[in-house]
């Protein structure tokens, strides 16, 4: 499978595609799609893997599903919603594209509960089944599910502790140093580093991620000035902060808020 850049490149392709997201990681592989949740994913993460999912509506099917929710620790209510009003909303398009669908329950018991209710409160569009396991899951769906899952957990952040720790934390306080974020964490800077790397990444992969993902947003959602943008997301200069963005993206961010705008 090749790895999309970002959510907007598995948007514009999602064939035998894959894109990983701070919660999640979704792909679409010959006629399986799925999701892979794991940790606390809120309201933000919701509306992304709803967005993520928009490739099934385009399908012209029939596909197969699976969700595995195996590593999600809190179910919140919102994001709760969230899906459920997806669904709801494009129930006739998913119950004509859909053959079937494989939900892999929590492994934490009050997490599995809350997920065992969903088709309780949200009629189900397509054929579905609750499994404690993707043995289940690939049983009831027919086609190969273990494999691509098994290999996406291992590419993803699926368990990456330290990296989703990490995340989490420039999220909320971006332009962290290295040092910085590591006494945040209750670790020290070269102990950080290290964990970092055993789990494929670095301090400043993660840390340019976070400073692009923090632009996208303010390009999205306001008018400001690149120069303004460069200034909230921690770059010393707007061209400073144009390489970077066109480095992690393949486009400046003037170009990349254009596209965006159209898509909308």
């Amino acid at each position: 499978m090749r790895c999309a850049a970002d959510l907007d490149d598995y948007l514009h392709d999602s064939r035998d595609a894959y894109v990983v997201d701070r919660d999640f990681c979704v792909f679409h592989l010959g006629t399986l799609f799925g999701v892979i949740g794991w940790g606390r994913p809120g309201m933000a993460a919701a509306q992304r893997i709803v967005l993520a999912r928009g490739p099934e509506l385009l399908d012209p099917g029939p596909h197969h599903v699976v969700l595995d929710y195996r590593l999600l620790e809190v179910v919140d209510v919102e994001a709760f919603k969230c899906l459920a009003e997806w669904l709801g909303v494009n129930r006739d398009v998913l119950t004509r594209v859909t053959a079937k669908a494989a939900l892999v329950l929590p492994l934490e018991p009050y997490a599995a509960a809350t997920v065992s209710g969903f088709y309780n409160v949200v009629k189900s569009p397509y054929p579905s089944q609750l499994c404690t396991t993707l043995e289940e899951a690939e049983a009831w769906l027919g086609v190969p599910t273990i494999a691509p899952v098994t290999e996406l957990h291992e590419v993803s952040s699926a368990g990456h502790s330290t990296t989703t720790a990490l995340v989490a934390l420039l999220e909320k306080t971006p332009g962290l140093t290295v040092d910085e974020a590591a006494r945040a964490l209750g670790l020290t800077g070269r102990t950080l580093q290290r964990r970092l790397q055993t789990e494929g990444t670095t301090f400043l992969a993660e840390s340019r991620k976070a400073t692009v993902r923090r632009a996208k947003h303010l390009l999205a959602t306001t008018e400001d000035k690149i120069a303004d943008i460069a200034r909230a997301v921690g770059c010393t200069t707007a061209q400073h902060f144009t390489e970077l963005f066109r480095t992690e993206t393949g486009v400046p961010p003037a170009m990349w808020r254009a596209n965006a705008r159209r898509r909308e």
